[in-house]
């Protein structure tokens, strides 16, 4: 079941719902309201490729954020503290926001070359498409709805005191 912000705990990982009427294309939540400090000209290594680097601006109370893929940018913004730098990019027909982070401020002023972030999402660039009849391990998704996925095992399973049975592999 997806709570409030449509995140769900499945198959052992953190998910986000995309899409808001039905919870049948999720994204994995690689990074979840994390903070970071950056220096002028430092890049930040990302999961699944991506890098950030925070660029002193022309404009001295704003900052430019650059956020690459595989070395290639893929969005760059000048940005004012207290606002968001957000990165969209279209899956499936939808755009979702993939990377976002509030620009807190710069420490120590605005030419000291600091940067804080917060409220840092990341999801993955790589979401599940989930339908009936799809089959995770001994399950089979049996319906999904705009909240939930609900799974029914495929097979009969027996469990005995002590032993470990693989229920995902």
């Amino acid at each position: 079941t997806f709570d409030a912000e449509m995140r769900s705990w499945f198959l052992g990982k953190w998910y986000k719902s995309l899409k808001p009427d039905k919870a049948d294309l999720i994204s994995r939540i690689l990074m979840d309201d994390e903070e970071k400090v950056l220096r002028a000209n430092e890049s930040w290594n990302l999961p699944e490729d991506y890098s950030l680097t925070y660029l002193m601006s022309e404009k001295s109370n704003f900052v430019l954020l650059q956020l690459m893929k595989n070395n290639n940018i893929v969005e760059e913004s000048v940005i004012e503290p207290g606002n968001f730098f957000e990165y969209k990019k279209n899956i499936n027909g939808i755009y979702v926001v993939l990377f976002k982070a509030r620009v807190d401020g710069l420490l120590g002023g605005n030419d000291s070359g600091i940067l804080k972030l917060e409220n840092i999402y990341q999801y993955s660039d790589e979401p599940l498409e989930i339908k009936a009849g799809d089959k995770y391990g001994e399950f089979e998704v049996r319906r999904v709805t705009s909240n939930k996925i609900e799974l029914k095992n495929a097979i009969d399973m027996t469990f005995s005191p002590g032993g470990i049975t693989s229920i995902l592999d």
